[in-house]
Formats: C-alpha cells, sequence, structure tokens
C-alpha cells in the first residue's frame, strides 16, 4: 500500500488559485494511470491525496515506479506562465500474506507517510517500520498539549551572539526558541519537525518575533542601543496568508525599527517558488527588514540566486564550509563570496 501527496499543496491553491489547483490533481492522475500497471489498483482520498495498492516482486520494482513517478512529475510545472516546483511525500506498507485488516493497512501507510514529511524533498518515501508507530504516539502528544503549552508560557527564547571575528565585536544575535515542557527542556529537533508537518510552526515563528520586538523595545526605552536579532522565517508562515503584514504589524505594535530585525530564510526555500519569493523580499527589505540566507551554498544554484534576492547576510552551509578545508575550488569560490 503506497500514500502519496504533494507537499504544501493547500498553499498551492492559496497562491495560485483552485483551477491551477485542479490542473495538477488531473494531471497527477493521469500519470498515476500511466505509471501502475494493470494489476494495481488506486483511488483519490481527497484533495492531493491518494492510495495505491501495488502488486510487487521486490522493495527495488515499488522504488523504481516512486523513482518514474517523482522524475515526471516533480519538475518545474508551468500553468498559466507560472513556474513552481512539486515536491512529494510517499508511505510504503508491505501488507503481509494474512493481512486483510483494510483501516490497519491504510494506518501503516500512513504513519510511513507522516514519517517522509520531514525528511529532506529528495528523499521523501519511507518503508514502513515498527518504531514509526512509537514516533506517531510521541508526536500525537506534543499535538495534543503545543497549543496550551504556547498560551501557558512553556516556550522560551534564547539569544546566540553573533561576532565579528576580526574585532571580537558582538554585531548581533540568533533568536532560538526552546520548550520547557514539564519543567524539563526539549531538544527542538523532538518538537519543530512535529510542528512544521502541522503548522504551528507558524504560530511559534509569530511568537519568536513578538518576543524579540518587545525585547527590542525594551532596550530602547533603557537607552541601550540594540542590535539586530534574526528569526527563522518558517516556509508555512513565508507562504501564508498576509505573511508581509503579520510581520509589519508585529514591528508596528513595539514601534521599533524594522532595521532591528534579521529574517532568515532558508535557501531552499526561496528557491521553491523564487518569482513570488523575489517581489516578497523586496517589500520587506523595502520597508526596513534586514535579509539573511540560512544554508547559502546548499542549492545548485546558489550564485545565481543572488542576481535576484538582495540578501544583506548569507549563512554558509555547513558541507560548503568543509569543503573548503580540502577543496581548493570550493576555498576559492567561498573566499570571493566573503570578500
Amino acid at each position: 500500500m503506497v500514500r502519496i501527496d504533494i507537499d504544501n499543496f493547500k498553499m498551492i491553491n492559496e497562491m495560485y488559485g483552485f483551477e491551477e489547483g485542479d490542473f495538477i490533481l488531473k494531471k497527477m492522475e493521469r500519470l498515476i494511470t500511466e505509471i501502475l500497471s494493470g494489476d494495481d489498483l488506486h483511488c483519490r482520498l481527497g484533495g492531493d491525496d491518494f492510495l495505491a495498492l501495488l502488486k510487487y516482486s521486490s522493495d527495488a520494482d515499488v522504488i523504481e515506479k516512486g523513482t518514474v513517478f517523482r522524475k515526471e512529475f516533480s519538475q518545474f510545472l508551468e500553468v498559466n506562465e507560472k513556474r513552481y516546483t512539486l515536491n512529494f511525500t510517499t508511505g510504503i506498507y508491505h501488507i503481509p500474506a494474512n493481512e486483510s485488516d483494510i483501516d490497519k493497512i491504510v494506518d501503516r501507510a500512513t504513519m510511513a507517510h507522516n514519517y517522509s514529511k520531514q525528511l529532506p524533498n529528495e528523499r521523501k518515501f519511507s518503508f514502513y517500520r515498527e518504531d514509526m508507530r512509537e514516533k506517531a504516539i510521541r508526536d500525537k502528544d506534543i499535538e495534543d498539549v503545543m497549543g496550551a503549552a504556547l498560551k501557558n508560557g512553556e516556550f522560551r527564547v534564547f539569544l546566540q551572539p553573533r561576532y565579528n571575528i576580526d574585532s571580537g565585536k558582538m554585531e548581533g544575535a540568533e533568536a532560538l526558541v526552546r520548550w520547557f515542557k514539564n519543567g524539563k527542556m526539549m531538544l527542538p529537533s523532538e518538537f519543530i519537525p512535529v510542528f512544521e508537518k502541522n503548522g504551528f510552526i507558524v504560530n511559534v515563528d509569530l511568537f519568536v518575533l513578538d518576543e524579540v520586538c518587545r525585547l527590542q523595545r525594551q532596550w530602547l526605552d533603557e537607552g541601550i542601543n540594540p542590535l539586530p536579532i534574526s528569526v527563522n522565517q518558517s516556509k508555512p508562515l513565508i507562504y501564508g496568508n498576509d505573511y508581509v503584514k503579520k510581520l509589519k504589524s508585529t514591528v508596528e505594535k513595539y514601534n521599533i525599527p524594522p532595521r532591528l530585525i534579521e529574517l532568515e530564510l532558508l535557501e531552499t526555500i526561496i528557491h521553491d517558488d523564487i518569482v513570488r519569493l523575489t517581489d516578497t523580499i523586496r517589500q520587506l527589505r523595502d520597508y526596513g527588514f534586514l535579509i539573511c540566507i540560512d544554508d547559502f551554498g546548499n542549492g545548485y544554484s546558489s550564485l545565481n540566486l543572488l542576481k535576484d534576492i538582495y540578501a544583506d547576510v548569507l549563512k554558509v552551509d555547513r558541507g560548503f564550509l568543509s569543503d573548503a578545508e580540502t577543496n581548493i575550488r570550493a576555498g576559492q569560490v567561498l573566499k570571493s563570496i566573503i570578500l
């Protein structure tokens, strides 16, 4: 049993309208029909959510069908002169010969699918494993209390300072959120992926921004000259409704200069819809926000990105830095970026 859907399909409907969303679904349906064999079955559960029941001879056979599908569909798709990329999440469950409980079968495929949601775009498919059930239970426990935790002040913002390596002076900081659940601090890796999957990350992002603006206002009132603080911007927040308006209203609520806020965006998020993000980032910079591109060098067209996106800060990908130590060309490219 295979469960597959399009990542962030709701955002596609919001950005481009339901007509274009329907066009994508029809293309997806046709492609699934073409790739599956005559013995395979598939159905649409609703929206962009599909189930397929496959006859297979090996794991490699299933992976090959999935690879063909992703190759055919995961490309720059052009609809009404708009171009954007599509990524998919897939969960796979091997059905034992004696298993006939359809609810259990779909449940297992769904668990594998949910696990895949937290993987990088190029590897978003998983075969069901029994430990996924345990993780699903832990994730459900987090979802049950996350709203109350935010309301009750269990989330706290910490600042990680950033120094100039030449002068040794502090030039800014990065805001990091931590969750103190039942008096114990949880690692971000335990809850951030869950929030990104269910959309609660938007609430957390806005909470962090509000806290940072409140701190900046407090320091200004005390006569302290504050430095810029960077705040992470998640994909659901960036591509959601009224993104720019929400940021502006928070800054205006505390009456602080926008230049004190550095918006940190992952390079991969920008690549997902560079046309739209170029305009959004222009609006943010015109208003006065600083723009930081995180994990720069992670993509294949990183340098090309700089001609479209005006960034104040680049946070170079760790892997790129590691390569620069042993790879002469990587070191030369890194040097040219810094200079």
